[in-house]
């Protein structure tokens, strides 16, 4: 495949992938039921693997495993999210919301090696994989051992599927919109932002702050 071609899958990619984090966004602020919630939910996974598929031709040419993890990620907590929504209510959770939990907590595990295994290579930004799998495993963490009602477990799942999302936008395209900042700062900073927005979300009524 030539670099132009690589290019314009590059491009595509971007377009889908922005408005799949349009959709997100969308979701997290429009009105749950009765509302647009739901539908705007649905669409934003639809979006991601849409995003997955048009990446596909550059994750073969490059071999990049970069998108291919992070899309897997978005997937198995966005699968969470769903599921704790379809399948309510879920205590403990089971079924696919457990799967999909254990499968999100996975990914960040591998990710976890992937980066001590750079960092050992003298690569920097491999603590910056780690950091954030860490944070990652944290979300799964409580998912896995959430025993209050199912928004929660749906909030969470959420949160880890638009968290990659955005930390994979930001990464890739970061560079090139925001040349200035480094790239640690592009890898954390939507985890670091965006966790305690879920992580208050996603507790339940008169639990303890």
């Amino acid at each position: 495949m030539t670099d132009q071609a690589i290019e314009l899958w590059i491009r595509a990619h971007g377009a889908v992938g922005l408005a799949a984090l349009a959709l997100g966004l969308l979701a997290l602020a429009a009105p749950k039921r009765p509302g647009a919630h739901p539908w705007l939910g649905r669409g934003y996974l639809l979006a991601v693997l849409a995003a997955i598929a048009v990446a596909a031709p550059v994750i073969v040419a490059r071999d990049n495993l970069f998108l291919v993890g992070m899309g897997l990620l978005v997937v198995a907590h966005g699968a969470t999210a769903w599921a704790a929504a379809r399948f309510r209510p879920l205590r403990p959770i089971a079924g696919p919301a457990r799967v999909a939990a254990m499968g999100a907590g996975a990914g960040f595990l591998a990710f976890a090696a992937w980066g001590g295994l750079a960092l050992a290579r003298g690569h920097g930004m491999g603590g910056v994989v780690v950091g954030m799998a860490a944070i990652g495993l944290v979300l799964v963490r409580r998912i896995l051992r959430h025993q209050g009602d199912w928004r929660g477990l749906h909030v969470h799942g959420a949160a880890g599927a638009l968290i990659s999302a955005v930390t994979a936008f930001a990464a890739a395209a970061g560079p090139r919109l925001a040349p200035a900042l480094p790239e640690p700062v592009l890898w954390l900073a939507p985890t670091a932002l965006l966790t305690p927005v879920f992580l208050r979300l996603g507790r339940p009524p008169g639990a303890p702050r």
